[in-house]
């Protein structure tokens, strides 16, 4: 009975009326709709830039990565067939940096020498070799270097699509690739930390290839310096034994799983021999960057709500004041101070309930139209405020997910609630004589 009647005197003194107070009122009202709507959407579009940044990783890492301990494998059917025990797919590789030389300019690039006919089932590179492009008018065309993927040979290579528009380069011309491995053959270091330099036991030659394809992972660091070449190629490149490989890159059933499946890996007798990586260990540091930025994001866009929160305890305050006179005959009439406060807290709640549903409908509903609004800008300001070849994007990815947006409420709601305790506490302290009289 008694929450009743202070959830009617709590709306009843939020009621919306022709004066300052109402304006107020309906203020503290919107400012949480809109820190919560900015929350859900910038929130939403950093979750969507994540999962577009982690799916192109995929198309060039894989989900697991297992290598011997700088040393290269020698014998990668091995491994494979202990992954086929657990239903997992694999492939060898040979990566490794290289001096890549174009007429005379030397330039460092990564090398990766791939076996086709097994890393199409573990990486995306086949599928990346599928690359747009923009006509002088404008229009949009896809070229497909997939056929040179699938018929590789020792002599080719296949450059990532950034690598051959910043040298200038077109399908068929070729490059000269020096080994960084076979140089450091030539640099003895001495005991007493010198350098000598000593003949190499053969001769030096560069090796010299011919671009025959063009990949595209939609990633700066991965378009601006990978090669692919088979995988005894690089391993001539590299100066390793044909048949090596320094690593192998697995497919599981689910990425995200990586923390079962290892501890399962490890028991195997032929895999316990090998360091096994996750994608996540692999690429730790960008991936713990993201979500630092992901949580600083939250944090300074919470000071929206926090602020609004204050707007809210400022109008609670207001009311107090305004309803002093009827507070103090509440009072008289025998309501306890419990009651008094039950109303300024509810009021409160109230405010972050509205504030909550209204927030996350509009934030939601801001969401899915964030791409007509990007191409409004863009028509409007005749620029574009998000450019392709910078952002890799040419539509705002966005991810709405249930725990970001259950904290955003929470959150929210506590903000709200605290907001009402300073003016719960100055309404249940008031006199009633001196309310009655005009002094509170």
């Amino acid at each position: 009975m008694r929450i009743r009647t202070s959830l009617y005197l709590a709306l009843r003194y939020l009621k919306i009326r022709r004066s300052f107070t109402s304006i107020s009122t309906l203020l503290s009202i919107v400012g949480p709709i809109i820190g919560v709507a900015v929350l859900v959407v910038v929130i939403s579009v950093m979750n969507g830039f994540h999962d577009e940044i982690r799916k192109r990783h995929f198309g060039f890492i894989a989900h697991l990565l297992i290598d011997n301990y700088n040393e290269p494998i020698d014998d990668p059917d091995e491994v494979l067939d202990a992954l086929s025990q657990f239903d997992f797919q694999g492939t060898p590789v040979i990566e490794g940096p290289v001096m890549v030389q174009i007429h005379k300019d030397l330039k460092p690039a990564a090398l990766v020498g791939v076996d086709t006919d097994t890393d199409r089932y573990v990486t995306k590179i086949r599928e990346r070799c599928l690359v747009e492009y923009k006509t002088i008018d404008g229009e949009v065309h896809t070229q497909s270097f997939q056929n040179a993927y699938d018929n590789l040979i020792d002599g080719e290579i296949i450059v990532g699509y950034r690598f051959l528009r910043q040298n200038g380069l077109r399908i068929g011309d070729r490059i000269v690739i020096h080994s960084l491995g076979k140089l450091k053959d030539n640099i003895e270091y001495r005991e007493d930390g010198s350098v000598k330099f000593v003949e190499a036991e053969s001769s030096y030659l560069p090796e010299e290839l011919e671009v025959v394809g063009v990949v595209s992972f939609d990633m700066a660091d991965y378009d601006s310096n990978v090669i692919i070449s088979t995988l005894d190629k690089a391993a001539d490149i590299k100066g390793l034994a044909w048949g090596q490989a320094t690593r192998i890159k697995v497919k599981t059933s689910d990425p995200f799983q990586y923390f079962n499946y290892i501890p399962q890996m490890y028991r195997n007798p032929t895999l316990s021999k090998y360091q096994i990586w996750s994608w996540k260990e692999e690429n730790k540091q960008f991936f713990a960057a993201l979500q630092m930025e992901k949580t600083m994001m939250f944090i300074l866009l919470v000071l929206i709500v926090v602020v609004s929160a204050f707007c809210v305890c400022a109008t609670l305050i207001t009311i107090v004041f305004q309803k002093s006179h009827e507070i103090g005959v509440m009072k008289a009439m025998g309501a306890s101070p419990m009651l008094v406060t039950e109303i300024f807290f509810l009021q409160g709640a109230i405010i972050g309930t509205i504030g909550v549903g209204g927030g996350l409908l509009l934030g939601i509903f801001m969401t899915h139209i964030r791409n007509d609004f990007l191409a409004f800008v863009r028509k409007v300001f005749s620029s574009d405020i998000m450019p392709v070849d910078l952002y890799f994007f040419t539509e705002l990815p966005a991810s709405i997910q249930s725990s970001d947006l259950s904290i955003i409420a929470i959150s929210t709601m506590i903000l709200c609630i605290v907001a009402g305790v300073l003016p719960a506490f100055m309404a249940s302290i008031i006199s009633p004589s001196k309310a009655i009289k005009g002094d509170a």
